[in-house]
């Protein structure tokens, strides 16, 4: 019954070769989402801080209240048992630890710039080691906390069904959209704990499209030279619309095929490879013990030790395990029982990649507007110039306690 409901919402066409029409019950939303998307944005950081205090807040609540229902299902304590009981003989199997680091690695949101592009609204010395323990316990804690809703309700799937639990668990948005709701529909007034299910959805999706689309902002206002609030609210209205017209391709009836190609591909090589050169980047070239002396500056005291060994060994080995991974176990792109013609594959690589392309381009760049001897233009290439550092006015302080300090010993 939900399936068809599903069918009769996307009028799933026959293929990626078969765009069909645009859906109005899809062009609505879509519409009505980016408006949403801008008016939050509309300020930049400062409408986003207070957005997210709804945004960020309510799917906690969400989640709990479906929590203390379903735990009251039958079959719920299956479920529960299934997701915290560990089969200790998959433990040796190393694809397991590969896809739970994968997974840490995509939940916690590395390698989009999000990190960067808010940490740079920060003051200079704002606790960043604090922020990002407790990013990483919330955040993953909160994954944890989750699962115990979803298996719950699993569980009393895998009762009502006589399957077992492991046979009904799917991944992707056949979890979110297919498998999670069909179960919600068999409660008692499943119109409520379907709208708060998805009210979860539409909140935790808003959180992410605040960062995504404040890092493209942010980008193109810092390209400008002497930017204004009216000339920053062209920069968001300009790009929130675009991004519209691009995700208008998923309102048609092939929309779900492209979704699962653009989703399979987006995330399979270039997240792993940008933060395997930033570890590199950062534990070797720039240097830990450099970096070190930055965090030292904006905190007052030199990090453990421990965070140098990370830097510069276990960070770039995990991250090259992964792409290794990645790229071992590549497989072509399924959507239930469709199989995607060849084209795909290549269009699918095009997407992975495409976001690669401007590093190797901005490193021949770079090599070519620089002046002297090739080895000379090479090493001047993995400096930092001249304008690299806290703004000139913390400079001046620190320089100033600095002669202080001198002056008190002398």
């Amino acid at each position: 019954m939900f399936l068809r409901r599903i069918y009769n919402v996307l009028r799933i066409s026959t293929g990626l070769d078969d765009f069909g029409s645009m859906q109005w019950q899809l062009l609505v939303p879509l519409i009505l989402s980016w408006i949403i998307i801008f008016l939050c944005i509309i300020k930049g950081v400062k409408s986003v801080g207070k957005v997210v205090y709804l945004t960020a807040t309510a799917p906690y609540i969400i989640i709990t209240i479906l929590l203390v229902r379903a735990a009251t299902l039958p079959g719920a304590i299956d479920g529960v048992k299934f997701y915290i009981i560990p089969d200790f003989s998959k433990l040796a199997n190393p694809q397991m630890w590969a896809q739970a680091l994968m997974q840490m690695f995509y939940s916690t949101g590395m390698g989009w710039g999000g990190f960067i592009t808010m940490a740079s609204y920060n003051k200079f010395d704002n606790n960043i080691m604090r922020d990002t323990i407790i990013f990483c316990i919330v955040g993953e804690g909160t994954s944890f906390y989750a699962g115990f809703v979803v298996f719950s309700v699993l569980g009393f799937m895998s009762h009502q069904t006589g399957l077992e639990v492991a046979e009904i668990i799917r991944t992707g948005p056949g979890l979110a959209f297919i498998a999670y709701p069909e179960a919600l529909g068999q409660l008692p007034i499943p119109q409520l704990w379907a709208v708060l299910f998805f009210l979860m959805l539409v909140f935790a999706a808003l959180d992410s499209m605040f960062v995504n689309v404040e890092v493209c902002i942010t980008t193109i206002s810092d390209l400008i030279p002497k930017k204004t609030p009216k000339i920053r609210l062209l920069v968001t209205a300009v790009t929130c619309f675009l991004m519209f017209l691009v995700t208008l391709i998923y309102t048609t009836q092939a929309g779900i095929y492209i979704y699962q190609l653009v989703d399979w591909y987006l995330t399979a090589v270039t997240v792993f490879l940008v933060t395997f050169l930033e570890a590199i980047i950062i534990g070797w070239i720039y240097g830990a013990d450099r970096y070190f002396d930055d965090m030292e500056m904006m905190l007052g005291k030199r990090p453990l030790f421990l965070f140098k060994i990370l830097w510069k060994f276990v960070n770039p080995v995990i991250l090259s395990a992964i792409l290794v991974f990645t790229l071992i176990k590549y497989r072509p792109p399924t959507y239930g029982d469709y199989v995607y013609p060849p084209f795909a594959s290549a269009i699918g690589w095009i997407i992975a990649l495409i976001s690669a392309v401007p590093i190797p381009i901005w490193m021949i760049r770079e090599f070519i507007t620089r002046k002297g001897p090739m080895l000379q233009r090479i090493k001047s290439s993995f400096q930092p110039n001249e304008k690299w550092g806290p703004a000139k006015d913390y400079k001046l302080a620190i320089q100033s306690d600095c002669r202080e300090l001198q002056s008190m010993k002398s």
